[in-house]
């Protein structure tokens, strides 16, 4: 098996997005504003994927319906 990047589902994508990009200087690889899904290619280091992955909630439930329960105390979801 081999790891593709990391996802977090979050409330704000482009809040997300844009704290990653000036906090540690990722560039976006990919945005979809209509369904709240981003990419950062974190240039990665040897064997460590290079991309984390940002969803809304919402986006999460459309992929994975009657799976995916966002945490009723607000918390993060599991990774």
């Amino acid at each position: 098996m081999r790891l593709a990047g990391t996802c977090l589902y979050v409330d704000d994508v482009p809040a997300v997005l844009d704290f990653y990009r000036c906090a540690f200087g990722f560039g976006t690889r990919f945005f979809d504003e209509a369904l709240q899904f981003a990419e950062l290619d974190t240039g990665g280091a040897p064997g460590v994927p290079p991309i984390l992955s940002f969803a809304s909630h919402g986006f999460a439930e459309v992929l994975m319906p009657g799976r995916y329960v966002r945490p009723s105390d607000g918390g993060p979801s599991g990774v």
